[in-house]
């Protein structure tokens, strides 16, 4: 469990009003991040606005690449969505990818 505790430090929300942090990033008794698979979470944050730009922070060394997020937020009648169109892959290991991605909002 330890080792994708640390995978994802923390997604930071910037929005029309200010940004906020989630910290560690980790669905209990799941290993979230796996290749193929779809992870969910919920996160009660600070209301930034509109939001626009998703920055995520990794800590760990074993590369991993993030396809897209859907960030739904409440009140809003339709989700943000973030593509990774540049296939960046994350990892604190310099050689293997970036330990830090801004991705800002693409529409459907």
């Amino acid at each position: 469990k330890q080792w994708y505790q640390r995978r994802v430090r923390g997604i930071n929300f910037v929005g029309s009003r200010g940004s906020t942090q989630t910290g560690i990033v980790d669905n209990p008794n799941k290993n979230d991040f796996e290749r193929g698979q779809l992870d969910l979470f919920d996160f009660g944050l600070a209301d930034v606005g509109d939001i626009y730009c998703i920055e995520m922070t990794v800590g760990r060394d074993d590369w991993w690449l993030m396809s897209n997020m859907v960030v739904y937020k409440e009140g809003d009648r339709l989700p943000k969505l973030f593509r990774n169109t540049h296939k960046v892959g994350l990892s604190s290991d310099r050689s293997e990818g970036q330990s830090y991605l801004r991705l800002c909002e693409s529409r459907y």
